[in-house]
Formats: C-alpha cells, structure tokens, sequence
C-alpha cells in the first residue's frame, strides 16, 4: 500500500471531503427542521393570539350589552331624550362591530344555539325575556325566553 491512498483504497483527501459533506448534511437537516419548528411554533401563536383577541372583544361585547339593556330599561320609564341618544348611539357602535339582534318572536320553536330557557318545559316560545346577539356568526349571547 502507499503513502498516498488510504487502508479503504480512496486517497486520504476524499475521505476528508466525503467527511464534510455528511457533517454538511447533518447540519442542513437540523436547520430544516428548526426552521420547520419555528414555523409552527409561529403558526401556533398566532392562532393564541387571534383566539385571545377575539375572546377579549366578545367579552367587552357583552358588557356594553348590559349598557344597552340598562339604557332600554331607563327609556321604557322615562322620557329622557338624552338616555335614547346615548342608546342609540351604544346600538350603532354595536352595530358597527358586527353585533346583529338575534329576531325570535312568540310562537316560534326553541332552539338550544340561540335560545336560553329560563322557565317552562316544551318546544314552542312563550315569552321573550332578553334580546339574544350574534356577532358575526356566533352568538354572543342568547335570547333569554319562556317555553310552553
């Protein structure tokens, strides 16, 4: 054998490339995967992210509906023109952010995604107790009835 190949009959040069591009390899894979990882992980956190917000903006929604149903109630006994315009103006930023009235009327049947039973057993609405919403396309609150 001479000096010049190597016992597994390459010179001694290949095996040194040969030994580069395998630790090349690795390493490329394991970039490949870490940026994979952090695709992911940034996918996740924006999902979180919207979720949270959206949990956030339903729940300040629902507050400002406890305005509105107060704001109704003050109207319903009292003349106050001030208290309708502050209503009015609370329904039309509800609006605005998408907030729809969800419509049900006496006689209609129950139905358990928009409907609340407070009171009763049966299929068809009694009473209307509180205004159900949607927002978007879930409901943000539902309509409060009666059933017989």
């Amino acid at each position: 054998m001479s000096e010049d190949t190597h016992p597994n009959g390459s010179p001694p040069e290949q095996d040194s490339i040969e030994a580069l591009q395998a630790t090349c390899e690795e390493y490329l894979n394991g970039w490949k995967r870490a940026k994979a990882d952090f695709a992911n992980a940034e996918r996740t956190w924006r999902t979180h992210t919207a979720e949270l917000a959206r949990y956030a903006e339903e729940r300040v929604l629902r507050e400002m509906l406890e305005i509105a149903d107060a704001l109704d109630e003050a109207v319903r006994h009292t003349s106050d023109e001030g208290i309708e315009q502050i209503r009015r103006k609370i329904l039309s930023i509800l609006a605005r952010e998408k907030v729809t009235l969800i419509t049900v009327t006496k006689g209609d049947l129950f139905d358990p995604y928009i409907h609340e039973a407070i009171s009763g057993e049966g299929e068809q609405i009694a009473v209307i107790v509180r205004n159900g919403y949607m927002h978007e396309d879930q409901v943000l609150r539902p309509v409060q009835v009666m059933v017989k």
